[in-house]
C-alpha cells in the first residue's frame, strides 16, 4: 500500500470527476491492491480456464452509482437504476470488496466469469450502502 501511494498508483483518474462529481461521492477509495480472477473466460484473442492478475485500483460510490478503475482504465460504471447492476454480486470478506459478474454483462463478445477483489477497510460499509441503494431503487420502481 505504501508503494502504491508513493508512486501514485491506483488513484482515481480525472474521468471520475465528471462521472461522479466530488460533492456527491459517498465513498472514495484510492491506492488499492486488487485482483481479478478469470474463470472459463473467452474473449476475442484471449481464453483461459483460470487466471488471476494483480493490479492497482480505485473505486468511488455515490448515491446512485458505483465506478471502479484498474490502473486508469474504467472497469465498470454502473448506476443502481441500470439493469446490469442486479447482475453484480457484491460481497465483503476480510476487508476485501468482492464484485463477481458474468463477463458478458458488459461486453457481448466475452463469456465466462470475472471476480474483482478490492482490498479496502471500507468494504463492509460499501456493501451496506449498496444494499440500501438497491432497496431504494427497487422501491422507486413500483
Amino acid at each position: 500500500m505504501i508503494l502504491l501511494r508513493t508512486f501514485g498508483l491506483g488513484r482515481l483518474p480525472s474521468e471520475a470527476g465528471w462521472l461522479i462529481p466530488h460533492p456527491s461521492r459517498v465513498i472514495e477509495c484510492e491506492h488499492l491492491s486488487c485482483w481479478v480472477t478469470y474463470r472459463d473466460f473467452r474473449a476475442p484473442g484471449r481464453a483461459c480456464n483460470w487466471k488471476r492478475q494483480w493490479f492497482a485500483g480505485s473505486l468511488a460510490l455515490s448515491e446512485d452509482r458505483l465506478i471502479a478503475f484498474q490502473w486508469r482504465s474504467r472497469l465498470f460504471n454502473t448506476g443502481v437504476d441500470d439493469p446490469r447492476f442486479s447482475g453484480l454480486a457484491i460481497t465483503a470478506e476480510d476487508q476485501t470488496l468482492i464484485v463477481s459478474l458474468n463477463a458478458s454483462l458488459y461486453r457481448d463478445d466475452w463469456s465466462g466469469f470475472l471476480e474483482y477483489q478490492f482490498r479496502t477497510p471500507e468494504a463492509d460499509r460499501i456493501v451496506y450502502l449498496l444494499r440500501q441503494l438497491r432497496r431504494r431503487s427497487s422501491l422507486a420502481s413500483f
